[in-house]
């Protein structure tokens, strides 16, 4: 097949939807198809564009074996992020994007096209390229964005409004929709996806890659965290709809245990609030780092005892943390912030490798901090049991196969054989 991918986030950025989007176009194209992907510098999770590339640029290159189409983009500044600035973020790149799309609309027929949401605009040259050239498009959904902004009161009501009126109407132009949970595909659903144009789509674990290892690493020394200390660790995105104010809140009731440290890994908009408060609290044993390169990635998830997944109750059915597949790779267990049903709590309990505590709940987060740390001799048969549950059911070949079958179905009732000799 030509596939052809829009996605704000590509590669080389080492998490978020644009590990997910290049590890799809890598193996696709190593499944013999011809894949071009329409995408952003990378920028992702830094906030602003990384050496080679260079801001303000269009550049084009082969990478394993697909073929990427670079266009600039504007990137606020990380400290000073809001809602209105993500928008203008995310159009300005739908709108340097045309330079690619117009090629594409004039002389190039593929076979499919996959847009990548959010964000929601990546899916509006892809349904043009649909409607005029007769090619079926695939939405993918990562997360629902728009939900969560309305939910947590992020965008003005009249701006919401408008915006789930065009996703429920870009929806239903969908020939295909895609996404990462059950709850959040049974949300597309009730929001008007046919059943049998919805289609399940996992992140999967890096666990042919990832293995379990000692807590005693490297890492753990850079950070001067001893061998026998607890460490709680909080690997990703540092923004509002994790609510990580719950850690730090948490974190304070255990003042007295002089042996547990939280080490937060990652960037965002709200680490440096998240900084300032742990600053004015004195407390000595909350150490925040950046960003890791990809090559320390199983380092650095195996530094944690223990690893915290946390969102805010109004996104609970609206996103899927990607971080959980590769804790339980590694062989950790979690503590998950979330509701009694939603997709991080029906993981925990299936991997038998997570404990969910109430969104919202600090002393009940805070428990269920040191039951574990208490019961730290049991740490890693749970491991290995949540090591077994990624191996078995978040394989990337495993969950890619069935969406390559459901591209080539779709590829195959679209286009007629004397239609498919045209183009």
């Amino acid at each position: 097949m030509r596939i052809l991918i829009n996605s704000l986030n590509f590669a080389p950025e080492p998490t978020g939807c644009g590990k997910y989007t290049s590890e799809m176009a890598e193996w696709l194209a190593a499944r013999g198809h011809e894949v071009e992907v329409i995408c952003a510098p990378p920028h992702y999770p830094w906030w602003s564009v990384r050496e080679p590339y260079r801001a303000g640029a269009f550049s084009s290159e082969v990478w394993r074996g697909v073929v990427v189409w670079r266009t600039p983009l504007w990137v606020p500044d990380v400290r000073r992020v809001t809602s209105v600035k993500r928008i203008l973020m995310e159009s300005s790149f739908a709108a340097g994007s045309l330079r690619y799309w117009l090629e594409k609309f004039m002389r190039r027929r593929h076979d499919v096209c996959i847009a990548i949401c959010p964000p929601l605009q990546a899916s509006l040259l892809p349904l043009a390229y649909a409607k005029l050239r007769g090619v079926p498009w695939v939405l993918h959904v990562q997360d629902l964005q728009v939900d969560a902004a309305v939910d947590l009161g992020m965008l003005p009501s009249g701006v919401g409004r408008s915006l789930l009126a065009l996703e429920a109407r870009i929806l239903s132009q969908a020939s295909l929709v895609s996404s990462i949970s059950e709850p959040m595909l049974s949300r597309l659903i009730a929001k008007g996806v046919a059943p049998e144009r919805a289609v399940l789509l996992p992140n999967w674990a890096d666990v042919d890659v990832l293995q379990p290892r000692s807590t005693n690493t490297e890492y753990r020394r850079e950070l001067g965290i001893g061998a026998n200390d607890f460490v709680v660790m909080y690997a990703g995105a540092m923004g509002e709809k994790q609510g990580l104010d719950l850690v730090v809140e948490a974190a304070r009731g255990l003042d007295h245990y002089s042996d547990i440290h939280f080490v937060f890994v990652g960037s965002g908009p709200a680490k440096a609030g998240l900084q300032a408060a742990v600053t004015a609290h004195g407390m000595p044993r909350f150490h925040f780092a950046d960003v890791q390169p990809a090559e320390r990635l199983e380092e650095v998830l195996c530094t944690g005892d223990v690893h915290l997944v946390v969102q805010q109750p109004e996104v609970s059915d609206l996103v899927m943390p990607s971080k959980i597949g590769n804790i339980l790779a590694v062989g950790r267990t979690f503590v998950a912030s979330a509701r009694e049903g939603s997709a991080v709590a029906q993981v925990a309990h299936a991997s038998l490798a997570g404990r969910v505590v109430p969104p919202g709940d600090a002393g009940a987060m805070a428990h269920a901090i040191v039951a574990t740390r208490d019961g730290r001799d049991t740490l890693p048969a749970q491991g290995l049991a949540g090591r077994a549950y990624a191996v078995g059911n978040l394989s990337r070949n495993d969950l890619l196969l069935p969406f390559e079958n459901a591209l080539r179905r779709l590829v195959s009732t679209s286009f007629s054989p004397s239609t498919r000799s045209a183009a």
